[in-house]
């Protein structure tokens, strides 16, 4: 017996690569997209299904088919298969598993030359071109109706394309999500003006007007979000004198007193950074609770007047109230998920603030608008109370490149790099100095970010996948082994660490900068995991 019968519930439906799933052979259901916070990095949308498996008709689902699940005639979700397996002999199962585009973007990589082909870019055409060219199989973007017009900077490194996309995220400061076609949804934050609102929760919902009940709501004190102090700092964009600019919302700094704020943006103009230092500050100021996650019996739908249509639409970034105890709480939806079997229907939203106020990133402001102040100097790194320092690292996803796309690190950037997807095959290593403007030939010297018997220091953890995926001896300065002298203190890598990790210490030394190519030291060790 089908677990939703088109009545009391709706009917399910499931594809995998085209072809129809019965919903009678769907025993149970679990997914979720989105994020749980408005500032979580967004991670791959995850569907898991049990099927009935007595036939063995569905045995040997193919790994990255394309799944599309949804009720009715609505998608809910739509990814590629991760992984199926057969469960049980006597009553055999089978549970498949599937991860959304996110998925498929977090395991491309791109690289700094194809970030920067169109250096100065918005950051619309930045994100539309990373969607359509990585990965292949992916259908459509959305810019909604406020598409992010902010100028960009080159960017630097190799990364994947999901953190590519996140650059253009954190620069418009506005929706990113996959929806539930499947498609990526990026816009600016003026888009959240857009939303109406699609649902509305009820602790007093009386079953007939159209207000949902719920059984469990989730109230975080507004000390979780508040912001009313920020720091809006651009990675880098050479010539600049500004790296950072602080926006303080004076009215909420004084009712609530400095909740301050660092946000790491990829915008070009000093006022656009403005803009944003300003929006954040006063966006999350309010000093108002909210509720962050809701969850609900999903057949409440159809006992109070609303339409299992409404819950069929709704999506992340649509805005929904929930009232508790006599207080409104107006919210926008930033992740979704469900979970049915014979017995239980459960719906689940994550939440943030809903407020109004927007800025106009791309248009940017040269001046504080009124109840604002402004700070502008030099970007700074923040330590804790007790001055430790603490140093910024970055995700690279897998090594591999050999000799011919050594892996690059940058002597002006973040000196901790992780590689933590397996690897795919062997790598070398490549300090260069700095990004200019997104072409190769501007780019700075090693040499000309240090000074001479000056030396930097670089700490690279590599997920190994095969003992023969291990650093090349020779590392490059600049591209070029000329004039490098590498010592290995233990000696050379031989062998990766298998099914482990390797963890490499590049000590970069310029001993004389007047040399053409100037002349380095570089000392390195390498040491595996058991």
């Amino acid at each position: 017996m089908k677990i939703f019968d088109g009545t009391t519930r709706p009917d399910l439906a499931l594809t995998i690569d085209g072809s129809a799933i019965s919903a009678d052979d769907i025993l149970e259901f679990t997914y979720k997209r989105g994020r749980e916070r408005w500032d979580d990095a967004l991670v791959p949308g995850k569907l898991t299904v049990v099927l009935n498996n007595a036939t063995g008709t569905y045995s040997g689902i193919a790994a990255n088919a394309v799944v599309e699940f949804g009720m009715d005639t609505e998608n809910l979700f739509y990814g590629f298969i991760k992984e199926s397996a057969t469960i049980g002999n006597i009553n055999p199962v089978v549970r498949v598993e599937a991860w959304d585009a996110a998925w498929r973007l977090g395991q491309s990589i791109v690289t700094e030359s194809y970030l920067n082909a169109y250096p100065q870019e918005t950051t619309d055409d930045r994100a539309y071109r990373i969607y359509t060219d990585y990965p292949s199989g992916l259908t459509g973007y959305s810019a909604g109706t406020s598409a992010g017009a902010t100028t960009m900077i080159s960017t630097f490194g190799n990364m994947t394309a999901l953190e590519a996309l996140e650059q253009c995220r954190d620069t418009e400061v506005g929706p990113f999500y996959i929806d539930r076609d499947g498609g990526l949804y990026f816009a600016n934050n003026e888009d959240k003006t857009t939303r109406t609102t699609s649902l509305v929760f009820s602790d007093t919902s009386n079953g007939t007007d159209s207000k949902i009940p719920y059984f469990n709501a989730i109230i975080t004190p507004a000390a979780a979000y508040l912001v009313n102090n920020c720091s809006a700092e651009r990675i880098e964009r050479v010539g600049s004198a500004t790296g950072v600019i602080t926006a303080e919302y004076t009215s909420s700094v004084t009712s609530f007193g400095v909740k301050a704020r660092k946000w790491q943006t990829y915008c070009y103009a000093d006022n656009s950074l403005r803009a944003t230092a300003q929006y954040v500050a006063k966006n999350w100021a309010s000093g108002d609770d909210t509720v962050s996650k809701i969850e609900f019996y999903g057949v409440d739908f159809d006992r109070n007047g609303a339409t299992y249509a409404s819950l069929e639409t709704l999506d992340i970034g649509d805005k929904i109230t929930v009232t508790r105890d006599g207080t409104t709480y107006t919210c926008l939806v930033e992740g979704i998920g469900q979970s049915a079997t014979g017995s239980s229907w459960i719906v689940r939203l994550w939440l943030s603030p809903y407020n109004s106020y927007t800025e106009d990133i791309a248009a940017g402001t040269t001046a504080p608008q009124t109840g604002f102040t402004f700070t502008e100097g030099a970007a700074t790194r923040l330590t804790n109370s007790f001055d430790v320092k603490f140093e910024d690292f970055s995700d690279r996803g897998a090594a591999s490149g050999g000799t011919s796309t050594p892996l690059v690190l940058w002597a002006n950037r973040k000196q901790i790099a992780v590689y933590d997807s397996n690897s795919t095959g062997a790598y070398q290593f490549n300090i260069r100095g700095g990004y200019v403007d997104g072409t190769s030939t501007n780019d700075l010297k090693v040499s000309e970010v240090m000074l001479e018997d000056q030396c930097v220091t670089f700490r690279i953890l590599v997920k190994c996948n095969n003992s023969a995926h291990y650093a090349n001896s020779n590392i490059k300065i600049d591209g070029s082994t000329t004039n490098v002298t590498t010592i290995w203190l233990g000696g050379a890598p031989s062998a990766g660490t298998s099914g482990g990790w390797d963890e490499y210490t590049i000590t970069v030394y310029l001993v004389n900068p007047s040399t053409s190519p100037a002349t380095y030291r570089v000392t390195a060790s390498a040491i595996g995991s058991s």
